[in-house]
């Protein structure tokens, strides 16, 4: 599961898992890993779960885990995951309403593009209609008085 389809799932968490995901980030930032032992909460285990499939911390070797690329960017934006994860939501949702304007601009531009010819085909006639209208009317026999 990706990061970024996963952000809807995560952000039904409880406070607590947020506070417990929250305080692995900072000890990982300050010291560089956060260690886990028997004695750890289940609320702990749980966050680093969670953390870890958030891709936020990766393990580092036996009962120990740091930070991954996306854990230093929340800690670098001083976020908490909470604010990390709903910004990050509407980052997607932006991107998918510029996504649909431009599909539906784009839509537009192709008709136009797409009858184009017509436009130059009707324009050409109503030029030679409106550049020879007296030649048209002696060929259909209407007969004009002109001085």
């Amino acid at each position: 599961m990706g990061f970024y389809t996963s952000v809807g799932k995560y952000l039904k968490m409880n406070k607590i898992l947020f506070s417990e995901i929250d305080t692995i980030l900072l000890e990982c930032g300050n010291k560089g890993f956060f260690d886990i032992s028997l004695n750890t909460k289940s609320s702990i285990t749980k966050a680093i779960n969670i953390a870890n499939s958030l891709n936020i911390i990766k393990w580092k070797s036996s009962g120990s885990y740091e930070l991954d690329e996306k854990g230093g960017l929340i800690i670098l934006s001083g976020l908490t995951l909470f604010e990390y994860l709903e910004k990050e939501k509407l980052k997607k949702q932006k991107s998918e309403q510029i996504q649909d304007f431009t599909l539906k601009n784009l839509k537009f531009s192709l008709f136009k593009v797409k009858y184009w010819w017509i436009i130059v085909l009707i324009s050409g006639v109503i030029g030679f209609i409106s550049g020879h209208f007296e030649l048209i009317l002696k060929l259909f026999g209407v007969t004009t008085n002109t001085p």
